[in-house]
C-alpha cells in the first residue's frame, strides 16, 4: 500500500487492521454505494439529467436510512424486553 500512496506507516497500519478485523464493513460500502448510483441513475432518467442535486439524494438516502434503523432499534429493543421479561419465560 505504501506504494501506491504517500500516507503514514501508521494509518496504513490502521487501515489494514481495519479491514481485517471488520472485513464486512468495505463489502457493505460497496454495495451500498453502487445501490445509490443505481438509484440515482433510474432517478435521472424518469426526471432528466441536472434536477438532482447532490444533497438531496444524500439527505434522502440519510433520512430513509433513520427511519429504518429507528424501526429496528424498536423491534429489537421489544422483543429483549418480551424475553427478559418473567411472564413471558414462565408458561401458565
Amino acid at each position: 500500500m505504501s506504494n501506491y500512496n504517500n500516507a503514514p506507516t501508521s494509518y496504513i497500519a490502521r487501515q489494514i487492521d481495519r479491514y481485517i478485523t471488520l472485513p464486512g464493513r468495505a463489502c457493505a460500502y460497496k454495495i451500498g454505494e453502487l445501490k445509490i448510483r443505481e438509484l440515482r441513475k433510474r432517478a435521472e432518467a424518469k426526471l432528466g439529467k441536472g434536477i438532482l442535486n447532490f444533497l438531496q439524494v444524500h439527505y434522502t438516502c440519510i433520512y430513509s436510512f433513520l427511519i429504518y434503523a429507528n424501526f429496528f432499534i424498536y423491534m429489537y429493543t421489544y422483543i429483549y424486553i418480551l424475553i427478559l421479561s418473567s411472564s413471558f419465560l414462565t408458561s401458565k
